[in-house]
């Protein structure tokens, strides 16, 4: 074979750039293939089967049977590969289990004074009662009137706050005996309630949150969004450490939720705490979160649920990076 070395360093340069150019292409297209193929893998802590992010809980929240959502468009938000969303995910460890009624259509959390308070909802069947922190053992109870369905539950001023879903009421109680104090009007319905500096948030099934103060006066809104897509169905709510954190209808997720920006800043997944396979029925949704500051530690629940949950949350810092790569990608920055 005869080769003609005139020029040769020009044509070789040519193939060399070509060459580059190609395996670039490639390296992008298989960091694409593996983006879309690394959802279904297993992480060690958590199930994400189903991803919280805006583009799955907005699928799931459409597709439930009851439409307890309102949509601006009847057209759901793209479900392209531009839309995965970088926010952290955080995985779970169980610290403890209590025993819970499996009859009880929970409807919030919180802890007080070493007790746990649950708000138990549905018409004729509401209540709010308390119990023993280390048993689960339900130690007082108070039924409301048939007409109230009861919703999120917090602590205002040393007294309980439990809101109601369509009649626009709040009640208060003594956390001693849960004897009922008071009852005000709010404006909406109520889903979720928690307070920070004497002052209420509540959740209404929307993207939005009121911020009520001690009159129960509505002082400020803020909208919840991540990554700009805002995030309807914020249900039951809990404060702690500086942010909000939501259980969002009808998910397993909870959002952690800055409460200046009303920005999203993590993700809990808890889908596979107490698996869908075992729930009597599609309501049997998570619902209920408490933060116990002691143990630095959060109790959560669900509708018709047989447990009650002590757990800790921590930084899946492996699927945090996969998030952050995908938007390199996007972005086109593929180094």
């Amino acid at each position: 074979m005869k080769y003609n070395c005139s020029g040769s360093s020009n044509k070789y340069s040519l193939v060399n750039i070509r060459t580059g150019i190609a395996f670039k292409k490639i390296f992008k297209l298989v960091k694409i293939c593996i983006l879309i193929l690394l959802p279904n893998l297993s992480f060690a802590s958590t199930s994400f089967k189903q991803h919280c992010t805006a583009i799955n809980i907005e699928l799931q929240q459409r597709n439930a049977p009851n439409k307890l959502i309102n949509f601006n468009s009847d057209k759901p938000i793209s479900t392209s590969i531009n839309n995965f969303n970088p926010v952290k995910q955080y995985s779970y460890k169980i610290v403890s289990k209590l025993v819970h009624d499996t009859k009880s259509f929970t409807q919030g959390l919180v802890v007080y004074k070493n007790y746990i308070f649950e708000s138990v909802g549905l018409l004729g069947k509401s209540k709010i009662q308390k119990l023993d922190i280390n048993t689960g053992e339900v130690t007082h109870h108070n039924k409301l009137k048939n007409y109230l369905f009861a919703e999120g539950l917090s602590v205002l001023n040393d007294n309980l706050v439990q809101l109601t879903w369509k009649t626009e009421r709040i009640l208060s109680y003594s956390a001693d005996n849960l004897e009922k104090i008071s009852e005000d009007k709010i404006n909406g319905e109520g889903w979720g309630v928690t307070s920070v500096n004497n002052h209420l948030i509540v959740s209404d099934g929307s993207a939005m949150l009121q911020v009520l103060d001690k009159d129960k006066i509505e002082i400020k809104r803020l909208l919840v969004s991540s990554n700009g897509k805002p995030i309807r169905g914020l249900n039951e709510l809990e404060y702690a450490n500086g942010y909000i954190y939501s259980n969002v209808w009808p998910t397993d997720c909870i959002a952690k939720i800055n409460p200046e920006s009303g920005d999203v800043v993590a993700w809990i997944n808890l889908e596979g705490l107490f698996p869908k396979s075992k729930r009597p029925h599609w309501t049997a949704i998570l619902n209920g979160i408490a933060y116990q500051k002691e143990n630095k530690s959060f109790f959560v629940t669900g509708k018709y649920w047989p447990y009650i949950y002590e757990l800790k949350f921590n930084d899946l810092i492996g699927y945090s990076q996969y998030l952050n790569l995908s938007k390199a990608i996007i972005n086109g920055h593929t180094e």
